[in-house]
């Protein structure tokens, strides 16, 4: 993993969904997957695309499904960004308004970039894994009665009998 706030060797950022106990007092409960700063990576792919001013980026964050309105935290995730040296910013005047301040990518945060792009497609890979299996083993799609199906036994079995096939076929030697 690859970690925006400290470039250090061996820093992680988290991009990977985490599935955490509900509180210190030994509840198992499962938290919904979260996906922690990817807002951060998610800046630096639209500083990739172009520079652009804050307000512009919130904007944008939306075709991601980012936007929650939080305005102040994207200033302050661009600004932390800025000082890690992963973006830079200068003020431009506007012909419709006051000056604004301009980000855009520094060669430090393209090498970012590109290695936290790797992890999400490692992580996209680990999902696609598990909704595959979770999809297998007769789930009802969202929406519909949300209890899992029983199935057969003997299904699964054969099931898990095709899957070690599968994998067996699939190692190299």
């Amino acid at each position: 993993m690859v970690n925006l706030s400290d470039r250090g060797p061996g820093a992680t950022i988290q991009v990977r969904p985490g599935v955490e106990s509900a509180g210190r007092g030994g509840s198992d409960a499962v938290h919904p997957c979260e996906l922690r700063h990817f807002i951060e990576p998610c800046l630096l792919l639209l500083l990739r695309e172009h520079p652009s001013h804050g307000y512009e980026l919130a904007d944008r964050l939306r075709t991601l499904h980012l936007a929650d309105g939080d305005s102040a935290g994207i200033y302050r995730t661009l600004r932390a960004l800025e000082k890690q040296g992963l973006v830079r910013s200068v003020w431009r005047s506007s012909a419709t308004g006051p000056a604004r301040r301009t980000y855009s990518l520094t060669p430090e945060g393209l090498s970012a970039l590109e290695a936290v792009t790797r992890e999400v497609r490692d992580t996209r890979r680990t999902l696609d894994a598990y909704l595959d299996r979770y999809s297998r083993y007769g789930a009802r799609p969202a929406g519909r009665d949300s209890r899992l199906a029983v199935r057969d036994p003997r299904e699964a079995v054969q099931d898990s009998r095709e899957a070690v096939q599968d994998s067996r076929e699939a190692m190299p030697g």
